[in-house]
């Protein structure tokens, strides 16, 4: 399903609040369907540290549970990879390393494939990527983008 329309990234971000089941279980690949990211395409690395208590939450991922839930999350080893749900396409990809003060993104990249995806600038895609992460996993809600 292509992304036809220019939408704001944040704006957006803002929007796709659903979250999928929690689970007190990792979430795995298999148990969704997914598809590899095709053509990927280095965006910045946000530059958030995330703490130890972060990356728990993050590394069990979300499993959608209707038609609502839009992405599915599931992280291997310290790779991240966001999903749309309904189609199963790869859209995001983040890699997460060791640093003081927790963990950081040393690598992300977005499909660059038009057909699934209408990608924003670079930075735009970076921002998005870590208010993904924010709104979705960690359940965070600021106020300001």
């Amino acid at each position: 399903m292509a992304n036809t329309e220019f939408v704001d990234p944040i704006a957006w971000a803002k929007m796709d609040q659903t979250k999928g089941a929690r689970v007190d279980e990792r979430v795995t690949r298999d148990q969704w369907k997914n598809e590899p990211l095709l053509d990927p395409t280095p965006i910045p690395s946000p530059k958030r540290i995330w703490t130890a208590d972060e990356m728990t939450r993050i590394r069990l991922g979300v499993l959608p549970v209707d038609m609502d839930d839009k992405w599915f999350i599931f992280m291997e080893d310290n790779q991240l990879h966001l999903h749309r749900s309904w189609t199963g396409h790869g859209i995001y990809e983040a890699t997460f390393i060791k640093t003081d003060g927790g963990h950081r993104i040393s690598k992300a990249v977005v499909t660059n494939d038009h057909e699934r995806f209408r990608q924003s600038s670079a930075d735009a895609e970076s921002k998005l990527l870590e208010r993904l992460i924010s709104l979705l996993l960690l359940d965070e809600h600021p106020d300001q983008p």
